[in-house]
């Protein structure tokens, strides 16, 4: 089960890492981009002074008579135009509070409302309506739609009852491709509770677990016991021809790949003794002890049966010979 472990632990792992090098790296990048830009404030007019409403202004209850049901009414204005914003059951509309006539909030209008917002240096485009998109994603319906051509290539926003919904700009259009990053919305870019986020939780929770489990297993109880306490076995090495290479005396409880490395001779290993590679093999003389998991994993049945085991994962529980199958170089050491 441990190799098969490692190998899902390992593929996790990158998966989980790539997304922690995403989340990083995104959260560092908005945290660099200006602030001010991100909300749209750069451009952005202050809000008028609030005005009186008029003396002249129709009653509510005039406006109410002459329309269908009125599930609710606000007032506002519209540039210097007071208005009754009436909320039907499946519309809204706009009145004009003094003539009580409806008014229509077209491409010419939506233009006018839109540079009175704005305080840039840019020039305004026709405004468009237009559907939802992800820079409208939390307002519902059409929208009218005004570029204006500055550096930041702002654009803004109204609804269609004439509110100043949003002002976009390109740091913003770039902040919000971090924040997609960030949170792993890929479509809608506002659900933290979406099946990427949760995916990956569980799957840094079952990293967590797993690498404990592994790490557990990873030990011998023998590495528990003091060296002077545990005694001594002996290895014997061969070459694959016969001849002996090293006779060697080493702990009880340690692994054949550290006994020789800690007496200069090196085994071909990948892993450096983490039974994943399979380069470590070696050959039992004699009775070989039961074959571990890894052994089964790395080494085919028959080498098995011939009495091939993982140094890595072979301990000195008693004496033992073994032949070097794959040749072990003298470690060189440094001063």
């Amino acid at each position: 089960m441990t190799p098969w472990m490692r190998k899902i632990h390992k593929w996790i792992g990158l998966l989980i890492g790539l997304q922690l090098v995403l989340w990083m790296s995104s959260g560092f990048m908005m945290s660099f981009l200006d602030a001010e830009k991100v909300r749209g404030r750069e451009f952005r007019a202050a809000p008028a002074a609030k005005k009186p409403w008029p003396a002249d202004a129709l009653p509510v209850s005039g406006i109410v008579a002459k329309s269908a049901p009125v599930q609710s009414i606000s007032t506002g204005w519209l540039l210097d135009r007071a208005v009754y914003r009436l909320k039907e059951e499946k519309a809204s509309r706009l009145v004009d509070a003094r003539t009580g006539q409806r008014v229509e909030l077209d491409a010419a209008l939506a233009q006018r409302l839109a540079v009175a917002s704005y305080h840039g240096p840019g020039t305004p485009k026709v405004a468009e309506l237009v559907e939802r998109s992800l820079e409208t994603r939390a307002h519902e319906g059409k929208v009218w739609r005004v570029d204006f051509s500055d550096a930041e290539e702002t654009t803004v926003y109204l609804s269609q009852h004439g509110d100043v919904l949003e002002h976009r700009n390109s740091t913003w259009r770039l902040f919000d491709i971090f924040w997609m990053l960030h949170i792993m919305d890929y479509s809608g870019r506002q659900d933290f509770n979406n099946a990427l986020v949760v995916s990956a939780a569980v799957g840094g929770f079952w990293l967590a677990l797993s690498g404990f489990w592994l790490l557990f297993t990873s030990f011998s109880l023998a590495e528990f016991i003091p060296k002077r306490w545990r005694g001594t076995r002996s290895l014997m090495v061969h070459a694959p021809d016969g001849s002996r290479l090293r006779s060697l005396r080493a702990h009880t409880g340690d692994t054949v790949y550290v006994a020789m490395a800690q007496q200069g001779l090196q085994l071909p290993s990948n892993c450096g003794g983490g039974q994943s590679c399979g380069l470590c093999e070696v050959r039992v003389r004699g009775s070989a002890p039961p074959a571990t998991s890894a052994d089964r994993a790395l080494l085919p049945a028959a080498k098995i049966e011939a009495g091939c085991r993982l140094a890595c994962n072979l301990a000195l529980d008693r004496n033992l010979d073994i032949e070097v199958r794959g040749g072990a170089e003298p470690r060189t050491r440094t001063s």
